[in-house]
């Protein structure tokens, strides 16, 4: 398993969880890693509130592209491991609000892959729908 965050390899990680939901709005993961402060790639991975991109890859197929939310740090007299925790690129979309350059949301004489993409713009999220339901988006609604 190759494990990316903020461009830079993670090396010796344990516990990784990954959660691919496809009936959700976004996935999640998980993993530990023993964190060293003299590392500097280490304390840019842990920087709090930086939300760097990360990757999760498994036989050359990557699992999930997604962001890095939080470093769980344990207090303790013994070095333990640090958890990181984050979501995939869609998560965003259940932690922001619509932004003020796609108002008026209201769209007539438009179709449902129109307003969608509409949306999903300004967060840097492509839309791919499904040949099976490809007619169904492109009815335009009054």
């Amino acid at each position: 398993m190759i494990l990316k965050v903020a461009g830079q390899k993670v090396d010796f990680f344990n516990n990784v969880g990954v959660q691919l939901r496809h009936d959700a709005v976004a996935s999640g993961f998980a993993f530990t890693f023993a964190f060293n402060p003299e590392n500097p790639v280490h304390r840019k991975i842990c920087k709090p509130c930086a939300y760097y991109p990360v990757s999760i890859e498994q036989d050359g197929e990557t699992l999930l592209t997604g962001t890095l939310l939080t470093a769980d740090f344990v207090d303790s007299a013994v070095p333990g491991m640090v958890e990181l925790k984050g979501y995939s690129k869609t998560g965003v979309l259940e932690d922001s609000n619509i932004p003020d350059s796609v108002y008026p949301l209201q769209s007539d004489n438009i179709n449902l892959k129109d307003i969608t993409e509409k949306i999903l713009k300004p967060f840097g999220i492509k839309l791919v729908v499904d040949a099976t339901v490809a007619s169904d988006a492109s009815k335009v609604y009054k």
